[in-house]
């Protein structure tokens, strides 16, 4: 009988499993490596999510099966059905899906899933493990191409508790430095690979149990580096180097290690060997099973690789050896390129220290040998300028040879691409919009999610900053009107679409309040590059963000809150009920949504972004007394969404000399889209006069 295939993938992992050496236990994977085998040195083609998957699973480069950027940015590939699963199934296999893909997106009528090739779609990655355990329990008919697709290790991580290891004993990834910071973030980072390789565990123990663990080869895998600075969606080997591990049939068995180079490339046609089919013309890899039975020492001299396209455009090209790699950056950027580095704990850490302010080079030379961690660029060094030339023109044969678009200049994108500038610090920034633009005006501001108007946006002005943070399901349209009042008198305002929001109400249930705060740090920090004084503002989740970023940074000129967040108007019993309900229910309807046609969100509030909501207000009361700077507090008398103490709890708590609180008679919750935004802007504006010690430009209320 033909052998099965259990195609294992998770998220950004790197090589940071025990197997590899990483100092954190893993031993379902670790077990996996004893019995099967384990390829030391090898390599994604292309370190950003839909790019790496596809080059593994078409065996092309990106820039030949045109999936060169990510699939839910609107980048497809030319033909999907190069894809590895369509090949199989022509074959006779029975092909499914439990989890995510990364190689397409749903269109209308055609679900992605569909278009790759699978007959069968067994449900979202949150329960991939349950639904893989279920279909190898259920008998399944053979032979099966059962692709296991994991959410973890990418962010947002989880947060640790009392009960995790001591976050100070974690050993952050190379070359990050070791700080407080980086040692949370990597042990947020440990306890995610763990609840991965419990998950795996529960896959490859049924697999165990059905009895076809023989005749079923295990592909397991990630698509890059880990999501930290230096690493995913860079050209270094943190970003390029990923675990591979295979078991079952073809030899994959007795705990081998290969040391040579491997590519991603190499999976397709190994597959292709393994199951006796004859591989498609073109294939870029070769089969990996000459190195598992020793026939073959090596299978590359050399390997290329190619970024062009994650959250921004950032277009390098590659080539290693054994011993040298050199990297060629066609952009001319003189700065990192930010976005494509997802927001954490350790990116801030480098933006703190000036990361914004450092080149990247045009061109790098790295000796692999003295120096794996990238870090001596030797492409100026006179004793290496042969070595240099030599790996340049390969790099610039290869790129002729397989016929690269970035030969002719810009890579093209879709149309329809979602691409960041490359000027901007986050991710989650898709648009920014100059002073220039027009801002809609309030009578021809859309209706409630008629067209949702998700867009973050930047006003330039003085050099007196406001940051302003939507509320939760909320998108920055909410503050725009105030936004719009302040930008005329002379404010530069930031607003930014926090995570979660703008896209569809399942997806705020997969952040964490650490994430919004995250994002707000990182707007808060382009503006301060643009203005000399800040002040931090948001109207409810986004008021408790600005108090929170308040605490954190004593320079911030003064806070502006407007119906913050900080507790919830429940009772004991609610919160007992919302817990209770969380894990079970998505999402619930939104009282009065379509009372106010300004108003641009969710119609529906999902529930564990409740409960993220209430842990971030939680954290706020705790660290009220941080706050030494200006604080302005204005609620509305008829809000049923926050309790009605909040104000007179952050008065009470604050250690600010300089604090107001002022009631809003005849508003609800979503102050700044009802009847007083007149008096909201007069009071802010006089309020802000007064910390800088100017004359307000309105002082009428």
């Amino acid at each position: 009988m033909k052998p099965n295939v259990l195609y294992l993938h998770s998220h950004d992992t790197g090589r940071y499993i025990q197997p590899y050496g990483h100092g954190v236990a893993t031993p379902n994977l670790q077990r996996l490596a004893e019995q099967g085998v384990l390829f030391r040195n090898h390599f994604c083609h292309s370190p950003t999510c839909s790019p790496s998957r596809a080059s593994m699973l078409t065996g092309l480069y990106a820039h030949e099966n045109g999936l060169y950027g990510l699939a839910h940015r609107g980048f497809r590939l030319h033909d999907p059905t190069q894809h590895l699963v369509h090949f199989v199934r022509q074959a006779g296999y029975t092909t499914i899906l439990a989890g995510m893909q990364h190689e397409a997106r749903d269109e209308p009528g055609n679900p992605a899933w569909q278009q790759l090739g699978y007959e069968q779609y067994l449900g979202p990655p949150a329960t991939a493990h349950e639904t893989a355990v279920s279909f190898l329990q259920s008998n399944p008919a053979q032979p099966f191409f059962l692709t296991v697709g994991f959410e973890e290790t990418h962010r947002p991580f989880p947060e640790l508790d009392d009960s995790d290891p001591n976050p100070d004993y974690a050993q952050p990834p190379t070359p990050l430095p070791n700080t407080p910071e980086t040692r949370r973030d990597m042990a947020a980072f440990n306890k995610m690979v763990q609840t991965l390789d419990g998950k795996m565990g529960q896959v490859l123990d049924a697999l165990d149990a059905s009895g076809l663990a023989d005749n079923t080869l295990v592909i397991c895998t990630t698509d890059h580096g880990l999501a930290f600075p230096r690493m995913k969606c860079t050209l270094y080997d943190s970003g390029l180097g990923v675990i591979l591990l295979l078991r079952g049939p073809g030899g994959c068995t007795g705990g081998k290690v290969v040391d040579s180079m491997t590519s991603h490339l190499d999976i397709f046609p190994t597959v292709c060997e393994l199951l006796g089919l004859e591989p498609p013309e073109g294939l870029r890899g070769q089969s990996l099973l000459g190195l598992v039975d020793g026939v073959a020492k090596s299978l590359h001299e050399k390997l290329f690789f190619e970024v062009s396209y994650h959250a921004a455009y950032e277009p390098q090209r590659a080539i290693r050896t054994a011993r040298w790699k050199y990297i060629r950056r066609f952009d001319n950027q003189p700065y990192p390129i930010l976005p494509n580095c997802d927001n954490s704990p350790s990116k801030w850490v480098w933006l703190q220290n000036g990361w914004r302010e450092q080149p990247p080079p045009d061109e790098a030379l790295f000796d692999l040998l003295f120096d794996p961690n990238e870090t001596n660029n030797l492409i100026n060094a006179p004793s290496h300028k042969a070595i240099a030339a030599d790996l340049r023109q390969q790099l610039v044969d290869w790129m002729a040879e397989t016929d690269d678009p970035l030969r002719l200049g810009r890579m093209p994108a879709p149309e329809t691409a979602v691409i960041n500038p490359p000027d901007i610090i986050s991710p989650n920034e898709v648009e920014l919009f100059p002073a220039n633009e027009p801002i809609l005006a309030a009578d021809r501001l859309p209706l409630v999610n008629g067209h949702l108007d998700k867009r973050p946006f930047f006003l330039e002005g003085g050099k007196v900053g406001v940051l302003l943070l939507h509320g939760l399901t909320a998108t920055p349209a909410e503050v725009r009107l105030l936004a719009q009042r302040l930008h005329a008198n002379g404010y530069t305002i930031a607003a930014p679409l926090l995570p979660g929001h703008g896209i569809q109400p399942e997806d705020l249930n997969e952040v964490r309040w650490r994430d919004w705060v995250w994002e707000a740090e990182m707007a808060y920090q382009h503006l301060a590059t643009v203005c000399d004084q800040v002040f931090v503002g948001g109207e409810s989740t986004g008021g408790a963000i600005a108090l929170h970023l308040a605490a954190d940074h004593p320079e911030i000129a003064g806070v502006l809150a407007y119906a913050p967040a900080i507790k919830l108007a429940l009772t004991v019993a609610d919160i007992a009920k919302l817990y209770a309900a969380a894990p079970l229910i998505d999402a619930i309807p939104k009282e009065n949504v379509h009372d106010n046609p300004y108003w641009q969100g969710y119609r529906v509030n999902p529930l564990w972004a409740v409960v993220e909501l209430m842990r971030l207000g939680r954290e706020v009361r705790h660290r009220l007394g941080e706050i030494r700077q200006p604080v302005l507090v204005m609620q509305g008398r008829h809000d049923e969404t926050i309790a009605p103490d909040c104000g007179e709890m952050i008065m009470a708590g604050v250690a600010s000399s300089q604090k107001e609180l002022r009631w809003l008679e005849r508003s609800g919750h979503v102050v700044l889209l009802e009847r007083e935004l007149g008096k909201i802007t007069a009071v802010t504006e006089r309020f802000m006069a007064g910390v800088l010690g100017v004359e307000a430009a309105n002082g009428n209320e």
